[in-house]
């Protein structure tokens, strides 16, 4: 029989209610932490099935506004059905392997391409997709492909679902693909290019997503890097509204500042913190006074303050209080 242990990120559980051997498994994952008699997740949401176990991480966020930020990014689309965590990573990689496999059937596999095209005659007979997921005929012309970046970050992102989620629903969808990938031969070496064709460009995403720092993959476990995802999350709203230079390096003597975002010469920074910390008043104000000399932003998911230090006006800015309405000034 398989128990369901909850754990809240930030607020953790008791180390006495878990078992020894799970205590151990979770205590090596990076960012969950054992601060006194408790095991505290930080910055994390996801699942873990170990043993006879599922652990289920729940972010401190609202979770309507968690699963907005993964509609938002492009993750998954959701239904306004309400499902549990531990679905919603499924249905992800569920949701990336259809996608793939759909893409792929209809332009071919998700190998890297470049802008140039060439005659079906140089094309034909040198590229096999199986007879048995119904590709479609050959175009009169064909993209180049050739194994790069892309198809190891997307190849990457399919096996890792495969080892999270051993379904058989799942399995069957992710050995489709791997025929694709299987049965594509390279015609010669192209000249590569690091952006994928249009028809690529969510899946790409979404593999990062998988890969990256955002998702941390784990035998039978998928953690959402709670951080990243919310930078992100907020980089995206902004660059709707603002001119945004992203993670711009700003050189002042021997000291480099970076943060996250200016507009309009006024840094910006995401802070994915349900509290006020000195240290980020400390960093808000420093780069208030060196980069804009009189205003610096903080936003995070809920908190809302204001206050001047010196001549530097520090603004919290709580992101979901008005999405639809977004202002920082």
């Amino acid at each position: 029989m398989i128990s369901t242990i909850k754990i809240f990120e930030y607020e953790g559980i008791k180390i006495s209610e878990i078992p020894l051997e799970l205590l151990n498994k979770l205590s090596r994952i990076n960012k969950i932490k054992i601060v006194g008699k408790k095991l505290i997740p930080v910055g994390i949401s996801g699942y873990l099935k170990f043993k006879d176990y599922e652990i289920i991480i729940l972010p401190k966020l609202k979770i309507e506004d968690y699963f907005y930020i993964l509609r938002e990014l492009g993750i998954y689309e959701f239904s306004e059905e309400r499902i549990g965590l531990e679905n919603v990573l499924y249905n992800i990689v569920k949701f990336y392997g259809e996608n793939l496999l759909e893409t792929s059937r209809k332009i071919g596999p998700p190998l890297e391409y470049t802008s140039e095209k060439i005659e079906e005659t140089v094309v034909k007979g040198k590229i096999n997709i199986s007879e048995s997921i119904n590709p479609p005929k050959l175009k009169q012309t064909r993209w180049i492909m050739g194994f790069g970046k892309i198809s190891g970050v997307l190849l990457g992102a399919m096996i890792h679902a495969y080892r999270v989620f051993k379904t058989e629903e799942l399995f069957y969808l992710l050995s489709k693909i791997k025929i694709i990938f299987s049965e594509a031969k390279p015609i010669f070496k192209p000249q590569y290019k690091l952006n994928p064709p249009e028809e690529y460009l969510n899946l790409f995403r979404l593999a990062n997503f998988i890969l990256d720092s955002r998702f941390m993959v784990l035998p039978n476990g998928l953690f959402i890097n709670n951080f990243s995802l919310f930078e992100q999350f907020v980089y995206k709203l902004l660059y709707k509204n603002y001119f945004t230079l992203y993670q711009q390096e700003i050189k002042v003597d021997k000291i480099i500042l970076k943060p996250d975002f200016i507009i309009n010469g006024i840094p910006v920074d995401a802070k994915y913190k349900f509290s006020i910390e000195n240290s980020d008043i400390y960093q808000a104000f420093t780069y208030g006074s060196v980069i804009s000399k009189n205003l610096s932003i903080l936003i995070y998911p809920y908190i809302e303050y204001e206050i001047n230090i010196q001549n530097v006006k520090i603004k919290a800015i709580p992101i979901f209080k008005n999405l639809e309405n977004f202002s920082i000034f």
